[in-house]
C-alpha cells in the first residue's frame, strides 16, 4: 500500500521503507515539525490501517457501510457477510441471487456488484486462439506471456495487428474459444 485517500481528504502515503506521510491537498506533510496530532490526521490514520487490515485478512467492505464485511470464498459465486456491529447474528454464505435477511442480501450484492462473475476468457491460458469480441470489432487472438508487465501475465495478442490486451479487459463483451477445443 503506497497512497491511501481517507475519506476526509487525507492522503497518506508510505516510502518503501514503510515510513508514513500524512499530505493535505497541497502536499503539506503535517507530521513533518509537530508534536501532535489533528484528529483528522487521527481519522485518517485509523481508516488507513483498517484497510491495511481489511487487505491484509480479504476483508471487503460495503462502501458507506462499513460494519458489513465480506469475505471471498474460493468459489466466486459465494461470499461470507458479517455485520461487526452485530456479531451476535453471525455469518452468512450467500450465493449470487440467494434470499436472505434484507440487510445481508445487500450487502453481498454489492459485493458482487464489485465483483463481477468471471468469465471463462479470464482463465485463458498460453498457447490457446480465441475470437474475441471487443466494442471496437472482433480480434483472432492468440494467448501469449507478455514481458510488457513486472511479472509475466497471459494476454490476448492479434494475430494480424499484434496488439496485445489483458483477458480480464473490460471492454471484452465475449470470448470464445476455438483452439484446442473445447472438450464437454
Amino acid at each position: 500500500m503506497n497512497d491511501f485517500a481517507a475519506s476526509n481528504g487525507i492522503t497518506i502515503k508510505t516510502d518503501d521503507d514503510g515510513d508514513v506521510r500524512l499530505h493535505l491537498g497541497a502536499g503539506f506533510n503535517s507530521l513533518d515539525g509537530y508534536d501532535y496530532l489533528g484528529h483528522a490526521d487521527i481519522e485518517a490514520l485509523r481508516e488507513f490501517f483498517l484497510a491495511e487490515a481489511d487487505e491484509r485478512l480479504g476483508r471487503w467492505r460495503v462502501p458507506g457501510h462499513p460494519n458489513w464485511v465480506c469475505f471471498a470464498t474460493p468459489n466466486a459465486y459465494e461470499v461470507v457477510v458479517f455485520n461487526e456491529d452485530e456479531p451476535q447474528y453471525g455469518t452468512q454464505l450467500l450465493s449470487r441471487g440467494a434470499d436472505t435477511w434484507p440487510y445481508y442480501r445487500a450487502a453481498a450484492d454489492a459485493y458482487f456488484d464489485a465483483h463481477p462473475e468471471p468469465k471463462p476468457w479470464h482463465d485463458a491460458g498460453p498457447a490457446e486462439v480465441w475470437d474475441v469480441d471487443l466494442p471496437t470489432g472482433g480480434m483472432r487472438a492468440v494467448t501469449v506471456y507478455s514481458a510488457r508487465h513486472e511479472e509475466p501475465i497471459t494476454v490476448f495478442r492479434d494475430a494480424c495487428t499484434q496488439v496485445e490486451i489483458e483477458t480480464d479487459d473490460p471492454d471484452i463483451r465475449d470470448a470464445r474459444r476455438i483452439f484446442p477445443e473445447v472438450q464437454s
